[in-house]
């Protein structure tokens, strides 16, 4: 009887639900598509779409643009994109549904988006300016900069740069750079555009440039462009001395 009453017990026991605490939520992003403009001012301008794979229930996204390197950001729109276009989100600061708001920190500035999603693929489009980061030296104009920094534990899956020059083309003469960060790239160099692919990106992604000093109408910084320098400070950088397709 008495093992009876156990085998029933047990029985029991296995179709009661088990309560997990842990989140089972997860997201990752498919891909981040980044074009950038730089400005004869030294403001580069940056229209970029990441796309996202959310399994399980979200409010939303945040954006984290660095400060570093740069007097501030103007944000210019945020969308999410949809099979019927492209809806602008408003500027709140009450957190309410299809709406973003700015933090701003002593490091950085934060876009927080209120967007919900449940198990689906969403694209987010954020435009903005960032203030006054190429710079001019005697012999060259310079572009340091770093246009986003992944998690390692959410990784890029797929990445497409494309930088430019504001009306204006690349000068062959006087164009190098490299690209920093830790995933696999490709790069093609027109007298256009300078495209940058790559997958499975899980830090930066950035370049440091040297084009024509004549592009940029700022005052020139009173060096010269510490060509020895470039990229010393980031992981798995590499030197590049393009040729125009």
């Amino acid at each position: 009887m008495k093992k009876i009453i156990l085998v029933l017990v047990t029985f029991l026991l296995l179709l009661i639900p088990i309560n997990v605490s842990a989140d089972s939520r997860s997201y990752n992003i498919n891909n981040l598509s980044i074009n950038a403009e730089i400005k004869e001012n030294g403001d580069v301008y940056v229209d970029e779409t990441f796309t996202y794979n959310f399994n399980g229930d979200f409010n939303g996204i945040y954006i984290d643009l660095n400060l570093k390197g740069s007097e501030g950001y103007n944000i210019s729109e945020v969308a999410v994109i949809e099979s019927t276009g492209s809806n602008s989100l408003e500027l709140k600061n009450d957190g309410s549904e299809n709406s973003y708001e700015i933090l701003e920190y002593d490091d950085k500035i934060q876009i927080k988006v209120y967007s919900k999603s449940s198990n689906e693929e969403k694209k987010f489009n954020i435009k903005y300016t960032a203030k006054n980061v190429a710079e001019k030296y005697k012999d060259y104009s310079s572009l340091y900069w770093s246009f986003y920094t992944a998690s390692s534990d959410t990784p890029v899956n797929k990445l497409n740069l494309n930088l430019k020059l504001n009306n204006s083309i690349f000068d062959a003469n006087d164009l190098y750079y490299i690209v920093f960060g830790d995933g696999s790239f490709n790069t093609e160099t027109t007298e256009d555009i300078i495209t940058i692919t790559g997958n499975n990106l899980p830090s930066d992604i950035g370049i440091k440039l040297r084009f024509q000093k004549d592009f940029l109408s700022v005052t020139p910084i009173d060096t010269y462009y510490d060509e020895a320098s470039i990229g010393e400070d980031k992981f798995n950088p590499f030197f590049l001395v393009p040729s125009f397709i």
